[in-house]
């Protein structure tokens, strides 16, 4: 008997320091792979290239008078959703385009707002505050479109609020 708990106990530390070596391996790719695919995301949201000295790691990306990025997270039916967010505060109204890059919403009932499922979200580009919190319920999903609205909210005031702030 005690020689299968210490056979396990064995087997177990060899698994933990193989994980543990493959993550320090791995975190600089996996990050390196975050941070690619995030600017992949912003030069699609945007409409052409972004600056290639542009740190897409910051909470706040761009020029608040012609594009400006950020990051946000929204609660919605079945846990957080975090959104990247195109601000155009420039104009006379602000425009807005929203992606979400993670959610836990129910598949196939929250699937709508995952950009690379459906085409939902792309519908909303570049609109107003105002056209954002009229959009129609989605059936069966008003938590997360509710989400989405209270998203675009928060998103505009953080903008604006980076944006108005003394340099």
């Amino acid at each position: 008997m005690i020689k299968l708990f210490s056979t396990l106990i064995g087997i177990g530390g060899v698994c933990g320091i193989l994980l543990v070596g493959t993550h320090a391996a791995t975190k600089d790719q996996i990050e390196q792979n975050r941070l690619d695919k995030t600017k992949l995301l912003m030069t699609r949201m945007l409409g052409h290239e972004i600056p290639a000295n542009i740190a897409t790691s910051q909470p706040f990306i761009g020029d608040c008078n012609l594009w400006i990025f950020s990051t946000l997270q929204i609660q919605g039916y079945a846990g957080l959703i975090h959104l990247t967010a195109l601000g155009r505060l420039g104009s006379n109204e602000a425009r807005l385009t929203l992606r979400v890059v993670q959610h836990s919403e129910t598949p196939g009932i929250g699937d709508f707002i995952d950009h690379q499922k459906s085409a939902w979200m792309s519908y909303l580009d570049n609109m107003t505050l105002n056209a954002f919190q009229t959009v129609d319920n989605v059936s069966g999903a008003t938590i997360t479109t509710n989400a989405i609205r209270k998203a675009a909210l928060k998103s505009i005031e953080q903008l604006g609020a980076y944006c108005a702030r003394p340099n």
